[in-house]
């Protein structure tokens, strides 16, 4: 008596042109934000911006005790004065040794004496001007005002303090476009689309934005397997304030894959795996494959399988290698 084989289904895997969609939550950030510093070292004697003042380009945010640098413009005034005086009698006396050189009064080694040191004393003017006008610089070095319109959202200085040239005091978010910022799995980010990100409030859903990837950092955050992203919104709307929390919706690249259904899906030792059916012999073998994600119905394959061939959809809990079974091809995903 024929031994009776084990009817089971079968069908070919399907290819599709794939999109899925990425959900996270981030913050809105600002698409550009600058450090702000003095330029002079010194102690803190004001500040008048805090944590989200909104500033606009010229505005005082800090001062530093000007005592020092006071003392140096009186002083580098007081040299270029002085510079000034040995000039106008430098010039007087070459205009002098000039004269009398011409009605052969004097000798030529004293009218190039004059000249020399007629130049010698313009040399020291300008560089007694050169000096105080870093000695004015320095001086308007001691109160730090904001480079453009924007908000503050950092202050690191505290009165009596004092602060170091270039440490930064004050970290301004400049105005203008709005960035929503986004830290995304490490495995994810060659899949991430570019554009069309709808990104919305957590408090308001209804307050949306679309938006687009505009920069993906190199490297993924120590110990985090994730990836900080930036999303420049388009038009950033008025409740999405500085550090407000998104929802943001990233749609994947589109890209061809492999869809099968849940019930082909089978574990061997753990790793997915599907049934695939010789049409010749109608043996079935095992074969390992790669998954890319689960969806309600479906799984979609990232390696593993061609859509020329045939897998076990119904029965694969009964399957042993090298089984020869009879078949119906056919079935839903």
């Amino acid at each position: 008596m024929p031994q009776q084989l084990l009817h089971v289904k079968v069908e070919a895997p399907k290819a599709v042109t794939f999109a899925s969609e990425i959900r996270l939550t981030g913050e809105v950030a600002a698409n550009a934000q600058i450090d702000l510093s003095f330029r002079t070292p010194g102690r803190v004697t004001g500040w008048t911006a805090d944590v989200g003042a909104e500033v606009r380009e010229g505005d005082v945010l800090a001062r530093l005790d000007p005592t020092q640098q006071r003392a140096n413009v009186e002083a580098a005034d007081k040299a270029l004065s002085a510079a000034g005086t040995t000039l106008r009698q430098a010039q007087s006396n070459y205009e002098r040794q000039q004269a009398l050189l011409a009605k052969g009064f004097t000798t030529r080694r004293d009218f190039d004496a004059a000249l020399q040191a007629l130049r010698m004393a313009g040399g020291t003017v300008d560089g007694a001007r050169a000096q105080l006008a870093l000695a004015r610089d320095q001086l308007d070095q001691t109160t730090l005002k904001a480079p453009s319109d924007g908000i503050i959202t950092a202050r690191n200085l505290e009165l009596g303090q004092v602060v170091a040239a270039t440490q930064p005091v004050f970290v301004l978010a400049q105005d203008g476009p709005r960035d929503a910022v986004v830290s995304i799995p490490e495995t994810l980010v060659e899949q991430v689309a570019a554009s069309n990100v709808e990104v919305s409030l957590v408090s308001e859903p209804t307050v949306r934005a679309m938006g687009s990837v505009r920069e993906i950092a190199p490297t993924a955050g120590d110990g985090t397997g994730t990836v900080r992203v930036k999303i420049q919104l388009e038009r950033t709307p008025p409740d999405m304030l500085l550090g407000s929390a998104v929802s943001v919706v990233m749609k994947t690249a589109a890209t061809k894959r492999i869809v099968i259904p849940q019930t082909a899906l089978f574990s061997d030792g753990g790793l997915p795996s599907v049934w695939i059916v010789d049409p010749v012999s109608s043996r079935v073998n095992l074969r390992p494959i790669s998954i890319a994600s689960f969806e309600t119905s479906a799984v979609i394959i990232r390696g593993g399988l061609d859509p020329s061939e045939l897998l076990v959809t119904v029965g694969t809990n009964m399957l042993h290698p090298n089984q020869k079974v009879a078949f119906d091809q056919g079935g839903t995903l």
